[in-house]
């Protein structure tokens, strides 16, 4: 991995999220020349707590804000972008649905823009959802020629996100740089700050000893440790790089059908016994069933998630028991990710 990522000049938007400090310190850790572009986190984000090397541009600002994302794009010069800045959480896109689609779509459009004209640019990856398919609750997992829709604004803002993307890449981008988007299903790991999140608010019950709440305890959701799709991520960027004609597109990167769990039998996992917390009720709309077929990345980019529900449930709740008795962020997320690579013969 070092041999090809080492030197490589890598704009992560987003990088201040969950998702995006794992894949900002991953690339970091393997030799790339990283540039975070996000919004400034909150007091409790764990990026206050991870070191860098020197080679890690840090920049706060807005995807809405295409002044300021050209200044930051134009002098850094990416050959490798990954698209991960975005409004993240279902909830807070249903109480401001229109600061989600600014977000979503317009912040996404804004990068294109800037994108186009740059002549560093070898792949774009762009990071959505698996909400992003009209979902009709079957046991059918959905393939990426799958029609898309959206019946809450997270999901339609997504979905909306890729037929942009889709728009640009056949109007701008046909014969390269490659850009693809990249399609995951509920993601859990140590460090997210989000308690509002099912495995997060979970282990922080199994450690302080507080009770947990179920909002949707039968509803089924592919859960998915965090370093097997950001792997995925990295691949897809990896083989856009070598030959952007051939694996630009849509590319799902999901567990294994078997890693399927209902929310109340993740509390099963995680707190033992039959869930007994209280059920919460909501205002809006969460699907109940939404199954992604891997098959295309796993043949096309040579991708496998390697980590199943018992071994990442452990590495996450070690992380958290590590982070909330002070142990260092920095050490705590290195180690995870140097494991992993191991797993992965890198």
């Amino acid at each position: 991995m070092r041999d090809f990522w080492e030197g490589k000049r890598v704009l992560v938007t987003g990088h201040t999220g969950f998702k995006g400090l794992w894949l900002a310190k991953w690339l970091d850790m393997v030799g790339a020349s990283v540039a975070g572009y996000s919004l400034p986190p909150d007091q409790y984000s764990l990026y206050w707590k991870l070191a860098f090397s020197g080679r890690f541009q840090n920049n706060f600002g807005d995807v809405r804000d295409a002044d300021s994302l050209r200044k930051t794009v134009c002098s850094f010069k990416p050959e490798i972008v990954f698209h991960l800045a975005a409004h993240a959480i279902v909830r807070e896109a249903w109480l401001d649905p229109a600061g989600a689609f600014s977000s979503n779509v317009m912040g996404t459009v804004n990068l294109l823009e800037v994108l186009r004209g740059l002549t560093s640019l070898k792949a774009v990856v762009v990071v959505t959802s698996d909400k992003v398919y009209e979902n009709v609750e079957t046991n059918r997992p959905y393939t990426e020629a799958d029609r898309l829709g959206g019946d809450e604004p997270y999901a339609a803002s997504k979905a909306a996100a890729e037929l942009a993307v889709s728009a640009y890449r056949n109007a701008y981008f046909k014969s390269g740089p490659g850009v693809a988007t990249a399609r995951a299903s509920n993601v859990y790991g140590g460090g997210d700050m989000h308690f509002d999140r099912l495995i997060p608010h979970l282990i922080r019950a199994k450690i302080s000893g507080e009770p947990a709440e179920l909002r949707n305890p039968d509803s089924v959701r592919p859960w998915q440790y965090i370093l097997d799709p950001l792997n995925g991520y990295i691949s897809l960027a990896r083989h856009l790089y070598g030959n952007p004609v051939k694996f630009s597109g849509c590319w799902n990167f999901g567990p294994p059908e078997g890693e399927l769990c209902t929310v109340g039998e993740i509390f099963s996992l995680l707190l033992g016994g039959k869930s007994t917390a209280r059920r919460t009720e909501e205002n809006f709309y969460e699907a109940g069933l939404l199954l992604l077929d891997s098959k295309k990345s796993m043949s096309g980019l040579g991708w496998r998630p390697v980590v199943n529900l018992e071994t990442g449930l452990s590495e996450c709740v070690s992380f958290y028991r590590g982070l909330f008795g002070g142990e260092d962020a920095t050490a705590l997320m290195e180690s995870e990710i140097s494991r992993y690579m191991k797993k992965l013969g890198a």
